[in-house]
């Protein structure tokens, strides 16, 4: 295994770290809510992976896109896939208050 599948392992594995965290989130707020303490954990991980996952297909558009080197013939199957969950989480993730609330917005 050279680096780049190691790296793209690497990815994949922070993307189920991530989505196995919220699901244990959803879990403790539905089961535990009295548990608070284990609740500040899981969000307190969760937010870190997410922002080492963010960093990390970052750092991988980085290397494929680099504009003084051609690395486009390394966009595999698995490649795209991370793409495409990098695209959704950052439609997820956006702060829809800013698009959404123009009502409070004093220029109009």
């Amino acid at each position: 295994m050279d680096n780049y599948d190691f790296y793209i392992t690497f990815i994949f594995i922070l993307k189920l770290s991530f989505i196995f965290l919220a699901f244990a989130k959803m879990y403790y707020e539905i089961f535990h809510k009295d548990d608070i303490s284990t609740d500040k954990k899981i969000i307190y991980w969760k937010n870190r992976v997410d922002f080492v996952f963010t960093f990390s297909v970052a750092c991988l558009f980085f290397y494929i896109f680099n504009p003084y080197h051609d690395n486009t013939y390394l966009i595999d199957r698995e490649t795209k896939v991370l793409f495409y969950l990098f695209g959704i989480i950052f439609i997820i993730s956006a702060d829809w208050d800013v698009f959404l609330d123009m009502q409070n917005d004093s220029k109009f």
